[in-house]
């Protein structure tokens, strides 16, 4: 797994932060929707709210799953953590929503 480092700030759940990992599977996995410059703008829309955690690692990572971000119109998942020393928010995965087929 390689991780690609970004500046960015966002204040998230009370903290600021400078700093966004993306996991290389993201990019591996959904490069043909997804770019950097994608997943740091959903990254963006985070900013200035406060999130629950969807799962704690006995490590103190916390997990959040956060559905139907709008960019463009279009709806995105992203699933993406906090480290226990709340000094980056790291994306593991991140795509378009694709709700059924059009006929």
């Amino acid at each position: 797994m390689k991780l690609l480092s970004f500046k960015l700030n966002v204040f998230v759940n009370e903290t600021w932060f400078h700093e966004v990992l993306i996991d290389s599977h993201v990019l591996e996995r959904h490069g043909e929707s997804m770019t950097t410059h994608l997943v740091l703008k959903l990254v963006s829309r985070l900013h200035l709210n406060d999130y629950k955690a969807d799962n704690l690692d006995n490590r103190g990572f916390s997990y959040f799953v956060t559905d139907n971000l709008i960019l463009d119109n279009k709806s995105y998942r992203m699933v993406w953590l906090i480290p226990p020393e709340s000094n980056y928010i790291g994306v593991r995965t991140a795509f378009r929503r694709t709700y059924g087929k059009k006929i």
